[in-house]
């Protein structure tokens, strides 16, 4: 069995560890929007690694696994996770909630548009094609 670790849109910058199951096996991938639960409620989130072996502090705690997964291709490629994490790093939030402000901008643009920039190694964005 593979596990994903999973950030949610929440003020706090934590990340909770789920079970993928054999149904979500081909679909689950870094960057997918899931549905996992949280709490009494079932969320949204974003994967941001997939583990071969949970990593959970305590082997007494029961590990959940995933509801649902949103997305075929994912949502979020490797260039934006890497701004997003810079991005709540930088700017004191949750990873989630700098997830939520991109998927945000991609909704309201109709399109992920992966050519209109990337990160250099040094951490800045670079625009591509001339825009």
């Amino acid at each position: 069995m593979q596990y994903a670790r999973v950030v949610f849109p929440l003020p706090q910058d934590l990340t909770f560890s789920y079970a993928i199951p054999d149904r979500l096996q081909s679909l689950a991938q870094r960057g997918s929007r899931v549905l996992a639960p949280l709490g009494e409620r079932t969320r949204e989130g974003v994967i941001v690694d997939l583990m071969d072996e949970p990593d959970l502090p305590d082997d007494s705690i029961q590990i959940k696994n995933l509801t649902d997964c949103l997305d075929d291709p994912p949502t979020f490629f490797d260039e934006l996770l890497t701004l997003t994490k810079w991005m709540a790093e930088y700017y004191l939030s949750s990873w989630g909630e700098a997830l939520r402000c991109a998927a945000c901008v991609f909704a309201c643009n109709g399109r992920a548009d992966r050519e209109y920039a990337s990160v250099a190694s040094n951490g800045n964005l670079v625009p591509t094609q001339g825009r």
